[in-house]
């Protein structure tokens, strides 16, 4: 029985995922969330996994600030431009709590049962790119 990365088109991508060591016969995932993940790889232009940006995110769940629920099922990625792309589907459906940190909603990437959020994280490089320009366009 193959994997689920194997399932999906980017399987190096999502190869030392937590989601992706499962065998397809023992988890709740139909071809709905391999779809999703096909479409989330293209949507997001990944280039690939990373642990880099997963404690400072974690703190905005740690609890201090009210929020409950849980930061789960993370995976972070980087894009072809360098920004992180953080990932966090977490068996509570509060869509308040991660909004008001700035994520947004996303199609299910985990299964079934778990909601899926995700925020963008500039890099550098590119928030310096954004602060230019916006230099640029007050001076006119």
């Amino acid at each position: 029985m193959p994997s689920l990365y194997e399932l999906t088109k980017y399987p190096r991508l999502y190869k030392n995922t937590y989601w992706g060591s499962f065998g397809s016969d023992s988890y709740d995932v139909g071809p709905e969330i391999i779809s999703n993940r096909n479409k989330f790889a293209e949507k997001y232009n990944l280039k690939r996994l990373t642990n880099r940006m997963y404690k400072s995110v974690a703190k905005e769940f740690d609890g201090s600030n009210g929020n409950t629920c849980s930061f789960d099922h993370v995976e972070v990625y980087v894009d072809f431009n360098g920004n992180y792309v953080i990932v966090s589907s977490p068996y509570c459906n509060d869509d308040f709590k991660y909004l008001r940190l700035g994520w947004s909603c996303y199609d299910q990437l985990y299964s079934g049962q778990a909601s899926t959020y995700i925020k963008v994280v500039l890099s550098d490089k590119n928030k310096n790119k954004n602060n230019k320009k916006r230099k640029i366009s007050k001076a006119k």
